[in-house]
This record gives structure tokens, sequence and C-alpha cells, in this order.
């Protein structure tokens, strides 16, 4: 299965370091979004209903889903065969 992995970050931030850690040590390819401007964070938040950063969404075969932030990326990369 072909994934491609987005992570929605903010400045400063210890957890995003780490999920993008993650994903390149598995060598899967992924693109940053920062979000530097606190009205534009505070729009992503309301549009998906999250509170933390970093969010993270995969593409698997072309479908986008959110997986969440540092702790469920780990679990869901974990899982992963």
């Amino acid at each position: 299965m072909n994934r491609h992995f987005v992570i929605h970050t903010v400045p400063n931030c210890p957890w995003c370091s780490l999920v993008r850690h993650e994903i390149r040590k598995r060598m899967f390819s992924f693109e940053m979004h920062p979000h530097n401007d606190e009205a534009e964070r505070a729009e992503f938040k309301t549009r998906y209903g999250v509170t933390t950063f970093p969010q993270v969404f995969v593409a698997e075969d072309g479908e986008w889903k959110r997986i969440g932030g540092y702790e469920e990326t780990k679990v869901y990369l974990e899982a992963l065969p």
C-alpha cells in the first residue's frame, strides 16, 4: 500500500519534531504544513475539532484520513506490517 503523510505543525513544537522523526525513520514520504499564524491555527482547530499539534493526515492509495497527534501516529505506525 502506498502512503503519504502530511504533518500540520506549529513553531517550537517538540511533538511535531518527534512525529516527523517517527515517519522519516520508516522511510515514508511526508510534507510539513506549518501553521505560524494564530488565526490560521484557530481556523484549523475549529475545522478539524482538535486542540493540539501536530496533526497528522495520511493518504492510503489516494484516500485521505486524519490519524491524530503524536501518540495516535506512533500507534498507527507500529501497527503497520
